[in-house]
């Protein structure tokens, strides 16, 4: 596959393409193929939006090394609930700015997740890793100003997340959002608690160090060697 920058592409099986009669015309979610690029003389377009796997994005722009706006995109995700208006939009603006023609439909294929997404939690997760004393009600209208619905009580609560926001999906995500909204400068700031003991050695410590005086006193020399070696590289040492 060649694509719009000049470059030709050798292909594997793990890479996600758009294809037009079984043959590839762009890798997906990276770059379009020069074959079909908009040029001067263009008079028909098709225009497609599509969400791809971030991660299948990243391994094909990262194993070609080849960075596009699109793929930074879709390796960060893209919102499954704006999909259709993001196509509807350009349309539109194909139809405004250049004059042309849109036909009346489109074409689906697969279907997207575009419910909220339920995150359960509780007002102890939070306050012992913010360091804070938050309400439920304090809480509550956090997620309010983020336009998120919560249920819960003094104890726990649920965040419907909606799709728009596809990188919250476990309690942490949730904690951090709290802590972003309610001010990084308003945390305290505590020094961790350590609890004093006295300091002791045990026997084999102690037999350890007499062991290693006694050494000292007769001229040897303690060699530390690495650690992290194989017994082929320690004996090139012996």
């Amino acid at each position: 596959l060649v694509t719009l920058d000049g470059e030709e592409r050798e292909l594997i099986v793990d890479d996600l393409v758009i294809s037009v009669n079984d043959k590839a015309v762009a890798l997906a979610g990276v770059m379009g193929g020069k074959e079909t690029e908009i040029d001067a003389n263009s008079s028909r377009v098709v225009l497609e939006a599509a969400v791809f796997d971030g991660k299948s994005i990243r391994k094909t722009s990262g194993r070609l090394n080849l960075r596009s706006e699109s793929s930074s995109r879709f390796e960060k995700g893209v919102n499954y609930d704006t999909v259709i208006e993001a196509l509807d939009f350009a349309a539109a603006m194909l139809q405004y700015l250049a004059e042309g023609k849109v036909l009346k439909g489109y074409l689906q294929a697969g279907s997207l997740p575009t419910e909220p997404v339920a995150v359960s939690s509780s007002l102890d997760y939070v306050n012992v890793r913010l360091g804070t004393d938050l309400s439920y009600e304090d809480i509550q209208a956090i997620f309010a100003k983020l336009g998120f619905d919560i249920s819960g009580d003094a104890t726990s609560f649920t965040v419907f997340v909606p799709p728009r926001r596809w990188d919250i999906s476990i309690q942490a995500d949730l904690v951090e959002e709290i802590a972003r909204i309610y001010g990084y400068g308003r945390l305290p700031t505590t020094l961790p608690e350590a609890g004093g003991t006295a300091a002791e050695l045990t026997a084999t410590q102690v037999l350890r160090r007499k062991v290693r005086s006694l050494a000292e006193g007769l001229g040897l020399t303690e060699i530390i060697s690495y650690a992290l070696t194989t017994p082929e590289k320690a004996r090139e040492f012996t």
